[in-house]
């Protein structure tokens, strides 16, 4: 009988998701941005109220603010969870007018100026990596990078299992000329891509294995892995490297694209460098901690047994790490 009833949902689960899908779509996109953004806050406050997700949000908050009072702690939870909602639901909201989002963009004039003079002059000696983080709208840089920059860019995106949400954002995705590659064989098209002097988005905020090519480095205050990708990147093409960063604001969202402060031939070792990118994201996080995504496993495992008290109730020893 259990078989039975997990066939049948299964079978009626991919249509209730089209379902949903196309109607969240068809609310979203008759309401004012604003409007739509209440519904994605809304959503992340019912999120919020869920005993398992309130619980990583905090175990992570705790690591990166200890002494915070639990009033703003609980903010900038709630915060978070709405953003996170906000980033589907302002890609529907701009599902079929993507070359409008420009209109609800204001740059960072002095970053942008000496971006597009950099590129200029670098546009046929060298690739450029932008790197960006899980904050405000990650998905609205793709979708406006081509607008300022003239440019293709290549970016990585995780392959949806629903047929039709996956069609749905990639076509969102490369309706400003943006190109996805998914994680199969992404490796591969990313080099392609340096090596012929193009551009490349990377979201460099993850956890990655030590056996899937990450490294360990302090963020706050904790060893946490990051992947080598842009360190070995940088090392083998010297590329132009920017960390662009999409906040949203009142009117939509505010663009800088941030040269590092600092590059691999300083650094001399990819571990080095890589230690430096975490520190530098960790800035960027403890400016605007209500635009970052806290739920999310970061401190997935640490290296030694004597430091498991140290973190998160989710973490797990590595026994991978030397």
């Amino acid at each position: 009988m259990a078989k039975k009833i997990k066939k049948i949902r299964k079978k009626i689960q991919g249509p209730l998701e089209i379902m949903a899908i196309y109607g969240l779509m068809a609310v979203v996109k008759c309401l004012p941005l604003k409007w739509a953004r209440s519904v994605g806050s809304s959503l992340g406050f019912m999120a919020y109220q869920v005993p398992s997700i309130k619980k990583l949000i905090h175990a992570n908050l705790d690591v990166a603010f200890p002494d915070m009072e639990t009033k703003e702690s609980r903010e900038i939870a709630i915060r978070s969870m709405g953003g996170l909602f906000n980033v589907f639901i302002e890609f529907l909201w701009f599902k079929g007018r993507e070359k409008q989002v420009e209109k609800y963009i204001e740059w960072d004039e002095a970053s942008m100026s000496f971006f597009k003079e950099r590129r200029a002059a670098n546009k046929d000696k060298k690739p450029c990596i932008l790197l960006t983080m899980h904050m405000g709208n990650w998905e609205v840089i793709g979708q406006s990078h081509y607008t300022i920059a003239n440019e293709t860019l290549t970016s990585v995106a995780t392959q949806i299992k629903n047929n039709v949400l996956e069609q749905i954002m990639y076509e969102g995705r490369t309706a400003t000329g943006a190109k996805i590659t998914h994680e199969k064989g992404a490796v591969k098209a990313l080099i392609k891509s340096l090596r012929d002097k193009q551009t490349i988005g990377l979201l460099v905020d993850q956890s990655t294995k030590i056996k899937q090519g990450g490294v360990y480095a302090k963020y706050f205050s904790l060893d946490a892995t990051i992947s080598r990708s842009p360190a070995t990147f940088a090392k083998k093409f010297d590329p132009d490297v920017f960390m662009v960063e999409c906040h949203r604001t009142k009117k939509g969202f505010y663009i800088s694209y941030n040269p590092l402060p600092f590059d691999y031939k300083e650094c001399g070792s990819e571990e080095i460098y890589s230690a430096k990118l975490l520190e530098y994201m960790e800035s960027i996080v403890r400016k605007r901690p209500d635009q970052w995504i806290w739920f999310y496993k970061r401190w997935s495992s640490y290296i030694s047994s004597e430091d498991k008290d140290k973190y998160p109730y989710y973490s797990d020893l590595d026994r991978h790490a030397e």
